[in-house]
């Protein structure tokens, strides 16, 4: 077997990251934001006028879900979307949290390893 180098892994494990983070922000917006936006619907309240085609509410309704709290915001109204989660939402929201972090991470990393070649 063949030594491949540090920066052909590196490369594999960074495009791999973006796929799976494609795919965590694709899965959370069709089914977890769409259910939640649904059932905000039903008790009459409307999603977040200021994020229409943006995508800034995923991460806000994902974190909401993660921490499970229903306190005060300005932004989105973090009672319903707690109310108005799944189990499955939760999943999603946790997968879409961490697939973040690891691509940012990776994109750091890629920062400082690059060194002088993209100044």
């Amino acid at each position: 077997m063949q030594d491949i180098p540090f920066y052909v892994w590196h490369f594999i494990l960074l495009f791999s990251s973006i796929i799976l983070w494609a795919i965590a922000i694709f899965t959370f917006g069709r089914i977890s934001v769409r259910h939640i936006e649904r059932e905000m619907e039903k008790k009459g309240l409307e999603p977040p006028f200021w994020d229409r085609g943006i995508g800034i509410r995923l991460s806000m309704y994902a974190f909401t879900i993660i921490r499970g709290k229903a306190d005060h915001s300005v932004l989105i109204d973090r009672k319903s979307i707690v109310e108005s989660a799944r189990k499955i939402d939760w999943y999603l929201a946790v997968f879409l949290q961490l697939t973040t972090a690891v691509l940012f991470i990776l994109g750091i990393i890629t920062y400082f390893l690059s060194g002088d070649k993209y100044q």
